[in-house]
């Protein structure tokens, strides 16, 4: 009698959007020494303290560090490092790289596939030294612009980066950077007052969320921007014009990822498949069954998470050689909340072949 082997995969990550409540962790480079309570920290703080009420309702956690100090970049989503331009008009003092340059083998480990680099100076713009109106805290301006590029850049895999203008040290291309590699002096326009605009072709980009022109000039206060066309492997996400109206790009980032979305996802996980199909199980050819499928479903935290907590259920896939099947969606059973297992019918006529088959469970919709 002829018999059909099948093999399973044991833990399978799901990418869910829009489920659980989302969250990242924010390392901010701020070039005071380690420890300062100075108004840029303050101000920075208080702004990612409320960055979630803005149009991507992601919170922050916040951890800032300085000159001397060497943080587990890999534990974090994004490095933000702060604008020479900020330190200017504030008790930060002079702007202060070196422990950022110090760290190059770390910061590359950890890097990712998102980095955003920038002449403009946001936290500038929501860190002014000199008594003015409280901060505005709108999505069409300095504010959602930052939250924007912190989001989208912590909303990758591995570390996102951050760079904001740089100016005053030009970091970026200086021995021990870890973007040396990636631009250099000949990529940098100099100017006065880059007047930054939206390109019409990245205003529907999510990076862009809710932000006009408006917003794009409330951060130009900077007198660096990258030629057109910028450097390789990236795409610019503000424009500009200088006073000598020759074409720049004002803010660049990895033109790969630079239409993914900023907002992070949660990390779902099957913690094993259930009885029968908990081991390798072979079954006759006159089988004509439906093999139930069963697991349990968790967060990142080990929380069994419900269909209330998912846009579209899992589904199963069956592979054979190169050929895959797609059957269900999974359907939750049991009490919700109360050890609910989730299940999926697997007809034996989609495994009618001698060999190894192999299911994993795979995310309901494209969007996670």
């Amino acid at each position: 009698m002829k018999h059909r082997i099948l093999a399973f995969a044991a833990a399978v990550a799901l990418w869910p959007f829009g489920s659980l409540a989302q969250s990242i962790d924010v390392l901010w480079y701020a070039y005071s020494p380690p420890g300062s309570p100075t108004q840029y920290r303050e101000d920075m703080q208080a702004f990612a303290d409320r960055a979630h009420l803005l149009s991507s309702g992601v919170r922050w956690r916040v951890t800032f560090f300085g000159p001397g100090e060497r943080p587990d970049f890999e534990a974090y989503d994004v490095l933000v490092v702060e604008s020479s331009f900020a330190g200017l008009f504030d008790d930060a003092g002079q702007a202060d790289y070196t422990g950022i340059l110090a760290n190059e083998a770390a910061i590359t480990a950890a890097r990712g596939n998102r980095t955003l680099i920038t002449g403009a100076t946001p936290d500038f713009s929501l860190n002014r030294a000199e008594p003015m109106e409280p901060m505005e805290f709108v999505q069409d301006g300095a504010a959602g612009v930052l939250a924007n590029w912190i989001n989208w850049a912590g909303s990758g895999s591995g570390l996102g980066v951050v760079a904001l203008d740089a100016e005053e040290s030009l970091w970026w291309y200086r021995p021990g950077s870890f973007l040396s590699g990636e631009v250099n002096s000949d990529d940098l326009e100099y100017d006065c007052c880059f007047r930054d605009y939206i390109p019409a072709d990245r205003r529907s980009w999510p990076i862009n969320t809710g932000l006009t022109d408006a917003a794009a000039l409330a951060v130009t206060n900077a007198t660096v921007a990258f030629k057109v066309p910028p450097p390789p492997g990236y795409t610019t996400i503000f424009a500009s014009v200088g006073f000598s109206d020759e074409p720049t790009a004002g803010t660049v980032a990895t033109a790969s990822e630079a239409a993914g979305s900023n907002v992070p996802r949660e990390e779902y996980w099957c913690d094993a498949l259930l009885p029968p199909l908990h081991r390798p199980r072979t079954l006759p050819t006159s089988a004509r069954a439906m093999i139930p499928v069963r697991m349990r479903l968790l967060d990142e935290h080990g929380e069994r998470v419900d269909r209330g907590d998912v846009r579209d259920a899992p589904l199963l896939t069956v592979r054979f050689g190169s050929r895959v099947q797609t059957i269900g969606p999974f359907v939750q059973h049991g009490r919700a909340g109360a050890g609910g297992y989730w299940m999926a019918m697997l007809p034996s006529h989609a495994i009618s072949e001698r060999g190894t088959h192999t299911m994993d469970a795979l995310d309901g919709g494209s969007y996670y």
